[in-house]
């Protein structure tokens, strides 16, 4: 956990790797597309598609680097540690605040997993969940207008339920807010339950569950009031193995950027790339066909761009970068580079 800019500085004064862009690797093959009639279906894409760069000086991206948070700018440069991760206690799942100001993660306290939101100018972080007794709280999702959080509750060997907890109510650790229920999970692969998304009027969350219907694990959306479920990810032809995760909306609402492994056989789960959808669930597009895998996409602020997680550039297990392309797809450019990389889960936003 973080002790403050003392402790802070005193770690970046020890020297740690360092992000660097590389000149970007070769635009990936011709993308394959699904036989007629199959509902899963993706639209080839051409991958000619120059990187935009970052419109706003403000923009940053935050991510896990080795279990503890970082920020650099949406180029890799300038990296600076948010978090001294605790022995075996990796912080998760970063996300910036729309305000720019705080960045919520699931850290780990008192031997289980709680929601913390980290001021970005005391580095002093806030609990805003108590993880459930001893179930465990993460993946957590801002909403567009910063006063709420969607989170998983549970053990994802077991079942993982959806939360939001209204943080504007908070008022110390004394008195956290009470978080409320809103899907209990009811799922065959508990595991890949999860990456709750918000949509861009709060009105819905759209997050991955497989609901025991026997047709993989897709993008489901919950409308917060009346809890009504919709499936919106296509189901493919031969539905079993297919997980669809990762789901995140561009920043107009018009879209939703996630990742799936619905184009390889079943023997190869793990080989995801990243997809796109309208927000009806139309238009189904692949837009990488990566050598790796590929994980947590995340669209920049002016929803030109989208950050992710890969193993392309592997030379060992669980090495993982990040990468940056154009929303459309395109050449992927490489922001960090380590001697053991274990980048995860970018989140870019503007930041104060």
């Amino acid at each position: 956990m973080v002790t403050g800019h003392a402790a802070l500085l005193a770690l970046l004064a020890t020297g740690c790797a360092s992000p660097a862009v590389s000149a970007g690797s070769a635009p990936p093959r011709p993308l394959p597309v699904a036989g007629a009639g199959d509902p899963a279906t993706a639209t080839e894409v051409a991958h000619d598609a120059e990187l935009p760069r970052a419109a706003d000086p403000r923009e940053r991206v935050v991510f896990t680097r080795a279990g503890s948070i970082w920020m650099m700018k949406p180029d890799g440069s300038d990296p600076t540690q948010l978090t001294i991760r605790a022995l075996d206690a990796p912080d998760e799942h970063p996300v910036l605040a729309p305000q720019g100001d705080a960045v919520a993660y699931a850290a780990r306290d008192h031997k289980v997993n709680r929601i913390v939101v980290l001021p970005i100018a005391d580095l002093v972080p806030e609990p805003v969940t108590d993880g459930g007794g001893t179930t465990g709280d993460g993946q957590p999702s801002w909403s567009r207008d910063g006063q709420r959080i969607a989170f998983m509750r549970g053990d994802p060997r077991v079942r993982l339920d959806l939360y939001v907890v209204d943080v504007a109510r908070r008022s110390g650790p004394a008195r956290l807010p009470a978080p409320v229920l809103i899907v209990r999970g009811d799922d065959d692969a508990p595991e890949r339950v999860g990456g709750p998304t918000f949509s861009p009027d709060g009105s819905a969350i759209v997050f991955s569950a497989d609901r025991r219907q026997g047709k993989g694990t897709g993008l489901w959306r919950c409308d917060i009031a009346t809890g009504a479920l919709e499936r919106i990810s296509p189901v493919p032809r031969r539905p079993a193995h297919v997980a669809d995760l990762d789901p995140t909306y561009s920043p107009d609402g018009s879209r939703i950027a996630f990742v799936s492994n619905r184009h390889v056989a079943s023997a190869d789960r793990d080989d995801f790339d990243v997809y796109s959808i309208a927000a009806d669930g139309s238009g189904l597009t692949r837009l990488t066909d990566d050598p790796g895998s590929i994980r947590e996409p995340s669209y920049s602020p002016d929803g030109q761009r989208i950050f992710f997680a890969s193993t392309r550039d592997r030379r060992g297990a669980y090495e993982w970068e990040l990468y940056v392309m154009a929303s459309s797809g395109g050449r992927a450019r490489r922001l960090t580079r380590d001697e053991r990389p274990q980048n995860r889960a970018p989140s870019a936003g503007l930041a104060k």
